[in-house]
């Protein structure tokens, strides 16, 4: 979903489909233009990252909390997307959705290196 416009989409509950429009604003979460999250080179990217890992506030931390916030909302696990915006939030910020990268890359490394022996 993009912080820059209205986003289209459906609601199934219990058989019912509903559609609807949201935008950033209608969470709580500002609007950005689309080119405020263009990335770059894999180093970059990896920057980037980490500083939305971090908690810190950009364009790109606020296209992870509201694309997690409707994830969580979508997956029963919040009862509204702004539940699940605060959820993403409050794990971001605790330093556990880092932990789980660092994890991620200790793994991946002692997976390498068991390879290249």
């Amino acid at each position: 979903a993009s912080l820059a416009g209205e986003n289209h989409l459906m609601l199934l509950d219990n058989g019912q489909l509903t559609s609807f429009t949201l935008t950033a604003t209608d969470v709580g979460l500002p609007a950005h233009s689309n080119q405020a999250i263009q990335g770059g080179d894999t180093l970059e990217n990896a920057k980037i990252l980490r500083s939305v890992l971090r908690n810190e506030p950009s364009a790109y931390l606020d296209t992870v909390l509201l694309n997690a916030g409707i994830a969580f909302f979508a997956n029963g696990k919040t009862p509204s997307i702004q539940a699940g915006i605060h959820l993403a939030t409050k794990t971001i910020a605790s330093g556990a959705a880092m932990k789980r990268l660092e994890t991620l890359i200790h793994f991946s490394q002692q997976q390498k290196e068991r390879i290249c022996q």
